[in-house]
C-alpha cells in the first residue's frame, strides 16, 4: 500500500511540475511530499528527479518509472471503476407481468415513488390474470399468485397467500346471498370451485 502511495505522489509531482503543487492537490505538506519522493528513490536505489529550488526534471530512470507508474495507477483506477459499475443507477426498460387485482391494489400506488427514485427506468406493466410465458413474451419479471411449477426460472416467495373460500346460497326470493358460516378446506374440496 505504501508503494502505491509513493507511486501516486511521484506521478502527481511530475504532472504538476512541483512538490508544492502536488502537495496542495494531495492534501499533504510539501515537506511530507519531499520525504515520500526521497523514500521512493532510496527504496529503488536510483534518482528519479533532478530537483532545484526552481525546477524539477525527470532522470532517464525517472521517465521509465513514470511510464510504469502511470500504467499501474491507470489499471487500478480501471479496476475500481469496473467494480463500481455494478453500483450504477438502474436504467432501461423493465417489462413486468402482474395479476390485475394485485397490481392495481399493491403495485400501482408504488409506481410514482419508483419512478422518482429510478427516473432512467422505463416501466412497462402488464396487468393480466393469465399466466404469461416470461421468456417467449420478453418479460423481465412476473409476479405470480401461485406455486411455481418445476422450471429453470428463478423464483422468490414474496409473501404468504392466505385464501378464503366463500359459498353463495340462494334465498327464498331467488337472489343470492353469502353464506354466514365458515367453510373449511375439507368442505370445499368436495364442492365445485367457481372462479372468474
Amino acid at each position: 500500500m505504501q508503494k502505491l502511495h509513493e507511486m501516486a505522489v511521484f506521478s502527481r509531482v511530475v504532472a504538476t511540475g512541483s512538490l508544492s503543487s502536488a502537495a496542495r492537490e494531495l492534501g499533504l505538506s510539501p515537506a511530507l511530499v519531499s520525504r515520500r519522493i526521497a523514500a521512493l528513490e532510496a527504496r529503488l536505489g536510483v534518482r528519479l528527479l533532478h530537483r532545484t529550488t526552481r525546477s524539477l526534471r525527470l532522470t532517464d530512470e525517472g521517465a521509465s518509472y513514470l511510464d510504469t507508474c502511470s500504467r499501474v495507477l491507470a489499471e487500478i483506477a480501471e479496476a475500481d471503476a469496473a467494480v463500481g459499475a455494478g453500483r450504477v443507477e438502474p436504467q432501461g426498460a423493465l417489462k413486468v407481468a402482474i395479476p390485475a387485482s394485485f397490481g392495481n391494489r399493491h403495485i400501482a400506488p408504488l409506481i410514482p415513488a419508483f419512478a422518482a427514485r429510478y427516473p432512467k427506468v422505463q416501466l412497462a406493466l402488464s396487468l393480466s390474470d393469465r399466466a404469461v410465458n416470461i421468456i417467449e413474451e420478453g418479460f423481465d419479471l412476473a409476479i405470480r399468485i401461485a406455486h411455481l411449477e418445476d422450471s429453470s426460472l428463478a423464483a422468490r416467495k414474496l409473501a404468504p397467500n392466505r385464501r378464503v373460500s366463500a359459498q353463495v346460497q340462494p334465498t327464498s326470493t331467488g337472489t343470492a346471498r353469502p353464506a354466514r358460516r365458515r367453510i373449511s378446506r375439507a368442505t370445499t374440496a368436495s364442492r365445485p370451485a367457481i372462479s372468474p
